[in-house]
């Protein structure tokens, strides 16, 4: 709008009117602007999956299983295990969930009256404790990534609300709600040890679960024949976890592991089938192996 001024000039002023409606249109248009955009996010998502409230404390020092599944069935889209403590844990899988796929959460304590065995044994009393929560992923979202938090109790087949982007899932213990299917998420594998070149009458052996330090085989002595021997550990290693295998021979008689007998350490990694595992008295000795025992 045109401004006189005493001294007889004019000046042209902007109109602050119009610059905000410029300002308006260049926002709509996009330009100008430094905020994201709407999109239309069709995943994958993330599921955060937790305990926070303490109420998981019976199981404290216990290793606890998930897995998620598609409800239609087939592979696992994602495993893992974490060690209870102050009754709560947390697990986060990157990128697993499909836009329009609904999925299971299966989850155990490898509980058994608080003495762990190793393996997922089905839910009821003393036994393990294992639940089911499920998953239902719309698609396609519109808009960026967001977090959702729900709060449920293990109910067997409790359908959880419908997530469209990254989404944690809460859940608090319950004993009245076990899923008595869970352990078939949780397939166990054999196995098979072997060895030769041995000039030992016995050898002791630990199967040993990585994750918490359990030993699934505890303790066992087998005898060698004629400088070889073979074993079988059958279902003693869950799908997906990591052992090792140790094993000494008593060479100094004393009855306990020492650096002075001969002691090995194998190791297996995320067992996803039945496992072979062919040693050989030649290699190399681990004395690290002895804390086991």
């Amino acid at each position: 709008m045109p401004i006189r001024h005493r001294h007889g000039f004019t000046r042209t002023w902007p109109c602050i009117g119009c610059l905000l409606l410029l300002a308006a249109l260049a926002g709509c248009s996009g330009e100008g602007s430094s905020g994201a955009s709407s999109t239309t996010d069709s995943g994958p998502y993330t599921l955060n999956f937790a305990a926070t409230d303490g109420t998981f404390s019976p199981h404290n020092g216990q290793l606890l299983s998930v897995a998620v599944m598609p409800s239609t069935g087939g592979a696992a889209v994602a495993r893992d295990v974490v060690v209870v403590a102050s009754g709560n844990f947390t697990f986060t899988f990157t990128d697993v969930l499909q836009a329009g796929t609904d999925y299971t959460v299966d989850y155990y304590a490898d509980h058994n009256g608080g003495a762990p065995n190793g393996v997922c044994d089905t839910p009821a009393g003393l036994s393990d404790h294992g639940w089911r929560e499920t998953l239902s992923v719309a698609a396609p979202a519109t808009g960026g990534d967001m977090d959702t938090g729900y709060g449920y109790l293990h109910a067997p087949q409790q359908a959880l609300t419908t997530a469209d982007a990254d989404t944690t899932v809460t859940v608090t213990h319950s004993t009245a709600t076990f899923f008595s299917s869970v352990c078939a998420s949780f397939p166990t594998r054999t196995l098979d040890f072997s060895g030769t070149g041995f000039p030992h009458s016995a050898i002791q052996v630990n199967v040993v679960r990585q994750p918490d330090g359990l030993k699934v085989v505890p303790n066992q002595q087998v005898t060698i024949t004629a400088g070889s021997f073979t074993v079988a550990f059958t279902g003693m290693l869950q799908e997906g976890l990591s052992y090792n295998v140790d094993y000494y021979a008593d060479v100094d008689s004393s009855g306990t592991c020492t650096t002075t007998d001969h002691v090995w350490r194998r190791s297996i990694t995320a067992a996803s089938t039945d496992t072979t595992l062919p040693v050989a008295h030649a290699e190399a000795f681990n004395t690290a192996a002895c804390s086991s025992f």
